[in-house]
């Protein structure tokens, strides 16, 4: 009770939301509504923040009377008791009293859809937060939840989404397995006028005999990872059983078998965090299976609509048959050449490795290509780049080339560094006397300062694929993407040129970030780059010339190693100003790119 009252406006302070949807709930004591009553009288702030509440729980019940409630029975338990206060705080929303009157007269009774949409998804998160927080338990676990209580979720969930674009249009790129054979199509649903278009991408003969199975079945097949086709078959159902599957990698799939029919077996797969749909398996009476997966998904308003998807249809259409060829925009490829890059370098293939990204203007693809070492590693890579959208992966292993080319010696071999007539020679030799002891030293040090190079070569690639023109054009998540991508990056180097840096201290001296690095001004993250790429270069060659088995006559050494010193100091102060550089939403810091380019 104590936390309530914290909670409460006395003053000049205002009543918090959980206080106000517990008022709107009846949830309060009658001590705690007589302080929230006494308030609202005389606080204009919060009377509004109240009013727009109770709009939003009439729009929630509303939207279930018309959408939800004819195809998905009311469910028992405690998420009936949350909908039962849902439609009482919506009648007692009804019932204005005089300064709610007032204030429709003063102010302008006009929100935005945008508010509507984040209002509507916002307000369900708080209500269930509030409503638990009474109950001291979650009102709707995951475990106990029913088949019906996450279809309602997942039917929300979209309209709420849909809310935030003047007419939507839902696009989702699918395939379709069945019979060996798989199928791409891409399917258009205006939320508005519920037409549904879609568009083969890559056909399959089975496509046909897929289409007339679901339709023989009452399952809408032209939009079949649609969740409401999902609900429209289950309720015709006169024997069912419902069985719900979660996955610790944050997935629920809801599986109804059916008693008779057809269609014996329909099982849908949905994320956790949103709600989304992602994969959907049929089985037929014949135990034949239809495996449909997303590929790519996007709500688009209708005026970005590529033109003549929407034409008029003919009667009688064969599904999955392309009527419209379309392909992947500008923003798809690019997302996809951003998701590849990711890929790669989470399995280490952007440092070192002959690997290029790319795309073909003709085919419209992104193409993976290049030359690794073994088969087992092109395995490897092509296994995890199959879920990039539109690859076309073109990799080649060592043990293929020589195959192919037996005659010809292999130059792909690893120099290992000697450790004698180096321009440090009696240095070494006078802290590293045994032989085994100095070569170890000398070959760890070339390493360190290679792999900082093919950092900072692949940062390089980035800055120069990545100008700002290409990055406007990028998808928000995609955006987002580069940037951990790009900051990942710049905290290699940096741990690698500071690990280089104490590695040779015992030759070269403490690394002072103090000394003679100068610090910088420049906001760009591409000349931050370039920078950074010269002086890892310096850093690299004046490593191989100190320690390498070639010293020459003419090697200034001491001028080398105020060179090499001089560097690493200055990386010590830039790369971490660089990395700070790169924090936050900084390819795009004065816009969220939400329109395709």
């Amino acid at each position: 009770m104590r936390n309530r009252r914290d909670n409460l406006s006395l003053g000049d302070a205002h009543i918090s939301d959980a206080m106000l949807l517990l008022a709107l709930s009846g949830e309060l004591s009658t001590q705690e509504s007589d302080q929230v009553r006494d308030h609202l009288e005389v606080c204009w702030t919060c009377r509004v923040r109240s009013e727009k509440f109770e709009q939003t729980i009439q729009e929630v019940v509303d939207y279930r009377d018309e959408i939800v409630k004819p195809h998905v029975p009311l469910p028992s338990g405690p998420r009936a008791m949350f909908i039962a206060r849902l439609e009482e705080a919506a009648r007692q929303a009804e019932r204005k009293t005089g300064w709610q009157r007032m204030r429709d007269f003063v102010l302008l009774p006009t929100h935005s859809e945008l508010f509507r949409g984040f209002a509507l998804a916002g307000l369900c998160i708080v209500i269930v937060i509030a409503v638990a927080g009474r109950f001291r338990a979650p009102v709707v676990a995951p475990v106990k939840a029913s088949a019906d209580d996450i279809l309602a979720s997942a039917v929300l969930a979209e309209k709420s989404k849909l809310a935030t674009i003047v007419h939507p249009v839902v696009y989702r790129e699918i395939s379709v397995r069945y019979s060996g054979h798989v199928a791409r199509e891409s399917v258009y649903r205006d939320s508005v006028s519920n037409k549904i278009v879609d568009i083969g991408i890559a056909a399959a003969p089975t496509q046909h005999e897929v289409d007339t199975r679901l339709e023989g079945a009452h399952f809408d097949s032209h939009d079949p990872l649609s969740v409401t086709a999902f609900i429209a078959w289950r309720n015709n159902l006169d024997k069912k059983r419902d069985d719900i599957v979660h996955s610790p990698d944050g997935l629920t799939t809801v599986r109804t078998t059916a008693g008779t029919g057809r269609l014996r077996q329909v099982a849908l797969t949905l994320r956790d965090s949103d709600f989304h749909p992602v994969t959907e398996s049929f089985r037929f009476e014949d135990e034949k299976a239809v495996e449909v997966a997303e590929v790519n998904y996007d709500i688009l308003p209708f005026a970005k609509v590529q033109p003549g998807v929407f034409t008029p249809l003919p009667e009688s259409r064969p599904a999955l048959v392309a009527h419209v060829p379309v392909g992947p925009s500008i923003r798809d490829l690019l997302d996809s050449e951003v998701k590849a890059r990711v890929i790669l370098h989470v399995l280490g293939a952007d440092l070192g490795e002959q690997i290029e990204v790319s795309q073909d203007e003709d085919k419209r693809e992104v193409v993976v290509s290049g030359l690794v070492e073994t088969a087992s590693r092109k395995q490897e890579l092509s296994q995890a780049l199959q879920v990039v959208p539109y690859a076309e992966l073109q990799l080649t292993s060592v043990e293929d080339a020589d195959e192919l080319a037996p005659n010809e010696p292999s130059t792909n071999h690893v120099v290992i560094a000697n450790s004698f007539g180096t321009p440090l020679d009696s240095k070494l030799n006078s802290l590293f006397p045994d032989p085994s002891v100095r070569a170890e030293f000398v070959n760890s040090a070339f390493n360190q300062a290679r792999k900082a190079l093919n950092t900072a070569w692949a940062l390089r690639r980035l800055s120069d694929r990545y100008s700002s023109d290409v990055t406007s054009r990028l998808g928000p998540d995609a955006e987002r993407e580069l940037e951990v991508l790009i900051r990942a990056q710049v905290e290699a180097l940096q741990s690698q040129l500071s690990g280089l840096g104490k590695s040779l201290a015992p030759v070269l001296g403490p690394i002072n970030p103090n000394g003679s690095g100068d610090a910088t001004d420049a906001s760009d993250w591409h000349w931050l780059v370039d920078r950074g790429f010269s002086s890892t270069e310096r850093i690299h060659s004046d490593v191989a010339v100190l320690l390498s088995g070639s010293s020459g006559d003419n090697v200034d050494r001491d001028a080398i190693v105020s060179d090499l010193r001089g560097q690493l100091e200055r990386m010590s102060i830039q790369l971490p100003e660089f990395s700070q550089r790169v924090s936050g939403r900084f390819l795009s810091p004065s816009q969220l790119n939400a329109d395709v380019r």
